[in-house]
């Protein structure tokens, strides 16, 4: 039971924020350890799920299309497993416009990374950035990342939302934070002791070069790693968490909302339960 309660805690935690007005990442955790509860938690799926049906039936044409060949009866839904075969792949962002899924006037987007061989742009509102990042910062507060830390990210910018997001979610934990984009790695180990970064968070390759760096030059003392955008092999983490004699963490699916998180235990990753994201 403690185990799910660690597994609900992330995903209560982004909703009780709200409640907060965004105003300390620290309490919605706190609120959110009460709130967990596995009928709290399916009743809010189900809540969302519907309200997410009605709203994409209404807005989108591409999601009522879908509805109506599949005979889909929105009101009647309340789990995923009733909507059968009905799924948005891969290939219907390429075949399709953006706007026949869009249910709203976008104000921003960004682009998958490609590893389906094709990047996929991915539309978003100012709010859903907010929302999002808010997860993001309650998944980085879980891990142990406080306001007294100094975190660099190299997340690259171009059109992905590592860079910007990241900033966005160490900003709304009130650490200090260094966001320069993915600058080569010697340029940020002359720079670890100056700036007493104790929180790196990048893409895994990156770190695995500023990791052989740093078993050459020696390492400097971290509090953690965090690594995202690629593939963890086992011996790639042992050997990261080696050289910095500290413990390295992942997350997952930034781009598509999702932002799954590992927590202390690293055994998966910890996704956004109240809108059946598993």
């Amino acid at each position: 039971m403690a185990i799910q309660g660690r597994l609900l805690l992330g995903a209560v935690a982004a909703t009780v924020g709200k409640f907060f007005n965004r105003r300390s990442v620290a309490t919605a955790h706190r609120v959110a350890a009460h709130a967990s509860s596995p009928h709290t938690v399916r009743n809010i799926q189900r809540w969302k799920l519907r309200r997410v049906l009605r709203h994409a039936a209404r807005h989108s044409a591409f999601y009522r299309a879908r509805f109506q060949e599949h005979h889909v009866d929105v009101d009647a839904i309340s789990h995923p497993s009733q909507l059968g075969d009905l799924f948005t792949t891969p290939q219907d962002l390429l075949d399709q416009p953006a706007e026949s899924f869009l249910c709203g006037t976008p104000q921003v987007l960004y682009e998958t990374s490609g590893t389906t061989r094709t990047p996929k742009t991915i539309y978003f509102s100012y709010d859903e950035v907010e929302e999002l990042t808010q997860l993001m910062a309650v998944g980085l507060y879980h891990v142990g990342i406080r306001p007294s830390d100094r975190v660099l990210s190299t997340s690259d910018y171009h059109y992905w939302t590592g860079g910007p997001w990241f900033a966005r979610a160490v900003t709304k934990l009130g650490a200090f934070g260094a966001c320069p984009g993915k600058i080569p790695p010697s340029e940020v180990y002359r720079r670890l002791a100056e700036h007493r970064y104790n929180v790196l968070m990048a893409d895994v390759s990156w770190i695995l070069r500023l990791t052989e760096i740093a078993q050459e030059r020696g390492p400097l003392p971290l509090k953690l790693v965090l690594g995202a955008s690629e593939g963890l092999p086992e011996r790639s983490r042992q050997f990261i968490e080696d050289v910095w004699g500290t413990k390295m963490f992942m997350c997952y699916g930034c781009t598509e909302g999702a932002g799954g998180m590992e927590c202390s235990f690293r055994h998966g990753y910890h996704m956004n339960e109240f809108s059946y994201i598993y």
